[in-house]
């Protein structure tokens, strides 16, 4: 863009989200009355000097940090009107306190959406858990960190750490080993946690109420965190725990302990990969289950204790050869809510399929695939 542009006096409105603009002119600073200057997905990587003078800016979706003195953090200072979505860039490049106290980040009470980028090298997260009206946090490519611990949940005795928090989410971490216990009075909102690709994380701690639950969590997911070996060794309590999803945990041996009492709202279990998984847990599966999903799981020898829930309307199973074999013990007749079933990849040389005992009447959907030996169908 021409240096020019500073001329217009009375612009208040710049959209270049997705050009090719590379650089803004330094003219910049002279738009008095630019309200609107969106860069979102440009190959914009600096800014034009002086950028605080902008006084009047309400949307600002990017800025990149410098290491002088007129691009430094300390221009969003001036800025007092700013709210919606904000990427700040580089952080790595705040090297001195003042100018971060100068940025005056705690005085943006319009901003809603904040994302903060910088170099692998943060080895400590800063005290997320005082941020008394955060709704969602996602951290991700922090490749230094190994554990999280109390400095992240910034809780005092007389204060409740993370009290909105509803979302929270740990991805692409490959150093993070461990979340340590948070504090009793932790997370009092949230509703979906989420650890993805932490390749050597291993053990999920309980902190919530006084009770030790996290009696708001709806859904929890573990993807791809092949080093997870257990939860708390008392079980999950999440008595609102309606989503647990378990993909690519190769080294987890075992269920939360006592699924059936401590996740009374369980409607939705999904399993997929876990290879050194042998059985369901004592005491079999919530009732409440209305979906399970089982892939690749080839170490699971038998149905649950008790059989499948009760309420189950769909259930797929692939690639469980032992549980597959095991077919006869199903029950699947008793479950009159089944109306969705799916089963394949079984090595199994079979005769005919199905026996006569093993599908349910209730079923408006049928599913068969990847039997490679299966000679016949049964009438």
């Amino acid at each position: 863009l021409p240096d020019l542009l500073g001329n217009l006096k009375n612009l208040r409105y710049m959209g270049l989200s997705g050009s090719g603009i590379v650089r803004l002119p330094t003219t910049m600073n002279g738009l008095k009355n630019l309200r609107h200057l969106d860069i979102r997905g440009t190959k914009i990587s600096e800014m034009p000097p002086q950028l605080g003078q902008l006084t009047m800016l309400v949307v600002l979706t990017d800025i990149f940090i410098g290491k002088g003195k007129n691009d430094s953090i300390a221009e969003l200072g001036p800025l007092e009107h700013l709210g919606g979505e904000l990427c700040i860039w580089n952080l790595e490049n705040v090297v001195h306190l003042s100018h971060a106290i100068g940025a005056n980040l705690r005085g943006k009470r319009n901003i809603e959406k904040l994302e903060l980028r910088g170099g692998s090298h943060c080895s400590v997260l800063p005290a997320f858990g005082q941020l008394e009206v955060l709704t969602e946090l996602k951290i991700e490519c922090f490749d230094s960190i190994v554990r999280i611990g109390p400095e992240f949940y910034g809780s005092s005795s007389n204060k409740k750490s993370f009290p909105s928090l509803e979302k929270l989410t740990f991805s692409s971490m490959p150093r993070l080993e461990q979340l340590m216990p948070p504090p009793i009075r932790a997370f009092p909102l949230l509703q979906k946690l989420r650890l993805e690709h932490c390749p050597v994380f291993e053990s999920l701690y309980c902190g919530g109420d006084e009770e030790g639950a996290l009696t708001s969590l709806h859904s929890l997911r573990i993807l791809r965190c092949s080093k997870f070996i257990s939860f708390p060794g008392q079980g999950l309590r999440a008595p609102n725990l309606r989503e647990l999803e378990l993909r690519d945990s190769d080294a987890l041996e075992e269920l939360p302990k006592h699924m059936n009492s401590l996740l009374p709202s369980l409607t939705e279990l999904t399993l997929s990969f876990c290879t050194k998984l042998r059985s369901f847990p004592e005491g079999g599966l919530p009732s409440s289950i209305e979906i399970l999903e089982i892939w690749g799981c080839d170490g699971i020898e038998s149905s649950p204790e008790g059989g499948f829930p009760t309420n189950l309307e769909k259930l797929i199973i692939h690639s469980c050869d032992k549980l597959f074999a095991d077919r006869r013990n199903w029950g699947l007749l008793a479950l009159q809510s089944l109306s969705s079933l799916r089963i394949s990849g079984s090595e199994e040389v079979l005769e005919s399929f199905p026996e006569e005992t093993l599908l349910p009447p209730s079923l408006n959907s049928l599913w068969m695939g990847d039997f490679k030996h299966l000679k016949s169908l049964d009438n």
